[in-house]
């Protein structure tokens, strides 16, 4: 994780989460194979004292996608190739550990803290899936994330992706996939202006954006290095 470094970046197309708030239900998005095992050895159940919103470029995921898995019926198939062309989506929302001593791999923040969980429904997951288009990621997600809200009320399925899509909904995001550069977070800042540079991050190995959130969701200043 790094702060923003200088590089010469010109923005000028804007995406925004409500762009992607048509339907995004498709009948040949019929993977089902979504549900994995949470292995004990992956339970951290740490108390959560702040957020991460994660972003991340869909293409960038797409291209690593396997063939089979971008056919329809395919593990990826809404997300690329759906002809929705999506771009900046909801990785997660990610629940942080302590806000003075920022969380170190691997021991640091909550992580599937309740275990393995059910199956989620499909019919839950659809309306979440313009958002982050994958019910295999929204179901990842809300087992290693989900299970960790701070406040055990938001910690059902429907919950957390509410809370998640109702952040999501509050950003907007380029139309190109941007990386670290000052110019970067101003036009986020310009764009966001619930934003401050101080709350968003840039991860150079995921290419992910980040935005911090303090335990009642509002933006605050990311004490992540």
């Amino acid at each position: 994780m790094i702060k923003i470094k200088p590089i010469a970046l010109i923005l000028t197309a804007i995406f925004s989460s409500s762009v992607l708030a048509n339907n995004c239900i498709d009948s040949k998005d019929s993977f089902d194979d979504y549900d994995d095992t949470v292995k004990q050895a992956s339970v951290r159940d740490l108390p959560t004292e702040y957020y991460v919103l994660s972003y991340s470029w869909a293409p960038r995921h797409c291209e690593k996608a396997s063939d089979a898995d971008k056919r329809p019926g395919g593990e990826d198939y809404l997300q690329c190739n759906s002809g929705r062309n999506f771009g900046y989506i909801l990785h997660g929302l990610w629940p942080q550990g302590r806000i003075d001593n920022p969380h170190k791999y691997p021991t640091g923040y909550p992580r599937a803290c309740e275990g393995e969980q059910p199956k989620i429904a499909k019919s839950v997951l659809q309306k979440y899936l313009c958002m982050t288009p994958s019910v295999s990621l929204l179901q990842h997600e809300y087992e290693y994330h989900g299970t960790c809200m701070h406040d055990e009320s938001l910690e059902t399925p429907q919950a957390y992706f509410d809370t998640a899509l109702r952040l999501h909904q509050s950003n907007t995001f380029p139309e190109q996939q941007i990386f670290a550069s000052d110019k970067s977070v101003e036009w986020l800042v310009k764009h966001n202006p619930h934003l401050t540079a101080d709350a968003i991050l840039y991860d150079n190995y995921s290419q992910e954006w980040r935005i911090c959130y303090d335990s009642n969701f509002a933006v605050m200043s990311c004490p992540l290095k």
